[in-house]
This record gives C-alpha cells, structure tokens and sequence, in this order.
C-alpha cells in the first residue's frame, strides 16, 4: 500500500473468535476494518462503505453466504 493509503476490508461472521483474529491482523497490516455479523448487515456496510475486500463467512444467521455475495456484485 502507498503511504496515506488505507484498504479497506469487510469482515462478516458470527464466530467472535475468528472476526478477532481477523481485525487485529489486519488492523496491524494497515487495513481499515468494518464489521457486520449477518448478511443483511454485510450488505449495507457495503452500500455504505464500498470495501477494497470482503471476508465472508458462507454460514451466516439470517441468509446464505452466497446470496449475499451475489447482492454485493449487484451494488459494485
């Protein structure tokens, strides 16, 4: 990455262990993190956020991993 410039990353998951791990390395790696827990929250960070990644989970609460990336490419 060039200096001044932050990539940013979404991770979606409801293991905290795992979304812990994830944010505190990336974090150290210089990414800025947005978080969301269930699919109708991943894609309204993205609407929001439009992030450089997405990390997501395929076994989420509310819906199935890939509906949610096929709404996520519907917003990019």
């Amino acid at each position: 990455m060039a200096f001044g410039e932050s990539k940013t990353v979404l991770v979606v998951g409801k293991q905290p262990k795992e979304i812990a791990y994830l944010t505190k390395h990336l974090t150290l790696a210089g990414y800025a993190i947005f978080l969301a827990r269930t699919g109708a929250g991943a894609i309204k960070s993205t609407k929001e956020h439009a992030p450089d990644v997405v990390l997501l989970e395929i076994d989420l609460s509310d819906m199935d991993g890939i509906d949610v990336v096929k709404a996520i490419r519907e917003i990019q």
